[in-house]
């Protein structure tokens, strides 16, 4: 699974299995890229805590985040990640896989409302902080109606996904069985 020593579910004790739990109770599994993380129960439980803000956001989409998701886990080459946000966007959001090759090849093709594909823009291209966000976009996302917790919110979602491709890129996690 990966060359770092994990916890398995049946073995896991205190906020490792508090966590797997709410995981299972969740998605029905806990996956390799749960499982990976159990070496530092700490950040197993913040992980988790992040994703279960994220899914629950008020204004930014299921679909939006798992485009997100993918595009970033594309830039960091992480294929676990790729994997696992194709598969969410072909089954869970109805997506065909010619809509995702397109967009993976054109992001400016994400079949999202023009509102959403704004916010997603912003995010990848400021979420490796190497410059400042242009006055002009930060208006026209306003004029969209995002609010500036939202903006924020996008920032935080793509460059933790950043950091976690490259943790699990470093820790070498595999695809979950099927």
């Amino acid at each position: 699974m990966t060359w770092i020593t994990t916890t398995a579910p049946a073995q896991a004790t205190g906020t490792t299995a508090e966590t797997y739990h709410a995981v299972q109770q969740t998605w029905g599994m806990v996956p390799n890229a749960i499982l990976a993380l159990s070496s530092s129960p700490q950040m197993l439980a913040w992980q988790w805590e992040f994703i279960r803000y994220s899914m629950a956001h008020p204004h930014i989409s299921g679909e939006l985040q798992t485009w997100l998701r993918l595009l970033v886990s594309q830039r960091v080459r992480c294929d676990y990640c790729i994997d696992v946000n194709v598969g969410l966007l072909l089954e869970l959001h109805g997506r065909s896989s010619t809509e995702v090759e397109a967009a993976q090849a054109n992001p400016t093709l994400v079949p999202l409302p023009e509102r959403e594909r704004a916010l997603l823009q912003f995010a990848t291209t400021y979420f490796r902080g190497e410059q400042v966000a242009d006055p002009a976009t930060v208006a026209t996302l306003r004029a969209h109606g995002w609010e500036d917790g939202d903006l924020l919110d996008i920032l935080l979602m793509a460059t933790r996904q950043a950091a976690i491709d490259a943790i699990f890129v470093t820790l070498a996690v595999e695809p979950d069985a099927h």
